[in-house]
């Protein structure tokens, strides 16, 4: 059993190097997916699929929202969205990580399970569920590992009374560090973004490529997701360039930001 935990281990410090760019391996799958596209549309019609992607939409804006959060109450010296090595100066144990271990995770997944659900095929959610499975469970072994070897018995009695994944609201204590908009739009600028540029493309391949309407009906019967798009591009190249460019989300406490 330890050889196997040791294996897991390995894999996950192998994937959090590439956690950024592996799930874009599922690209591909979406792309074939997608050509089945349009399962509510066909027993609820056209008002009930737009219904269904939407409410798959806020899914995902929810799951990021979470996410938000979780980041805007953390302290400096954290890993964040770093994919070079494992940081901890501080064990976090308040606010989500009162109800589970790994509520980034989590919110990532609520994103996933979001983009998902709305491609509606369902071999499609099981590949993105089985996917997900496999590849954070390696991750997240990873960084309990390095978690444990940094805080020893403080980790161990957290780990022993909060769940890994299914967090337990009930353990809930609210964040004991107050939140921190700077962190938010210096770590979290493309979140959003990618969100609404991920619905986009799915919107724009099912309804132009697959069921051949035309750019001009398009845009008259589906406006809002052009108008989503194009108002995310603007704010998200705003906060970039004011992150690239300037000091106004700068932070007193060194903190490695990708």
């Amino acid at each position: 059993m330890a050889v196997l935990q040791d294996e897991m281990v390995r894999q996950g410090g192998l994937l959090f190097h590439w956690r950024s760019f592996i799930p874009l391996m599922l690209a591909p799958v979406a792309l074939a997916a997608i050509w089945e596209f349009g399962v509510f549309d066909f027993w609820f019609g056209e008002a009930g699929e737009e219904a269904w992607v939407l409410f798959c939409f806020f899914l995902a804006v929810a799951g990021q929202t979470i996410r938000v959060h979780i980041v805007g109450h953390v302290p400096p010296g954290t890993s964040g969205r770093n994919t070079r090595l494992q940081r901890a100066d501080e064990l976090n144990t308040s606010g989500f990580y009162s109800i589970c271990r790994h509520p980034l995770y989590l919110a990532n997944f609520i994103v996933f399970a979001g983009i998902l659900l709305a491609v509606q095929v369902w071999w499609f959610v099981l590949v993105g569920v089985l996917a997900f499975w496999v590849y954070y469970e390696r991750i997240m072994a990873a960084e309990e590992a390095f978690l444990h070897q940094r805080f020893g018995q403080a980790f161990e009695d957290w780990a022993k009374a909060t769940p890994a994944f299914i967090p337990v609201v009930s353990r809930w204590r609210s964040p004991e560090r107050t939140l921190s908009w700077k962190t938010i739009l210096r770590r979290e600028p493309y979140g959003y973004f990618a969100i609404i540029a991920v619905f986009f493309v799915m919107e724009v391949m099912s309804d132009l490529v697959v069921e051949g309407d035309s750019l001009e009906q398009w845009l008259h019967t589906d406006f809002i997701w052009p108008t989503l798009f194009a108002v995310g591009a603007i704010v998200f190249v705003v906060l970039r360039t004011l992150k690239k460019t300037t000091r106004l989300f700068s932070i007193t406490s060194p903190e490695n930001d990708s």
